[in-house]
């Protein structure tokens, strides 16, 4: 997948739903709701009884790191987040050279 098929698997949806106010705060529950509910599924229930609050923020911060950095991401080409954004702000920074 190209860097402007990612952008567009990107920003297809986030253009869409700006473009209907209503879907837009709705898509953005509803993500937010998964995104919480995949994160206690898989370290809040997963782990079970916490020693203190630093292990649970310790495992939080993993946690996030895994979902940014390691986490393979269909729609945008089974790359990791924050590779998607980086080539995106480098093709940001190319066109902008270039102009």
């Amino acid at each position: 997948m190209t860097i402007a098929q990612q952008q567009r698997a990107i920003t297809a949806p986030v253009v869409d739903a700006f473009t209907q106010p209503c879907a837009a705060v709705s898509c953005r529950i509803c993500t937010a709701a998964n995104i919480n509910g995949l994160y206690k599924a898989e370290v809040i229930h997963k782990r079970g009884s916490w020693r203190n609050l630093q292990a649970v923020e310790l495992a939080t911060l993993e946690w996030v790191d895994w979902f940014n950095h390691r986490r393979l991401f269909g729609p945008i080409g089974n790359i990791p987040p924050a590779e998607a954004e980086a080539a995106y702000y480098r093709q940001l920074a190319g066109s902008a050279m270039g102009a």
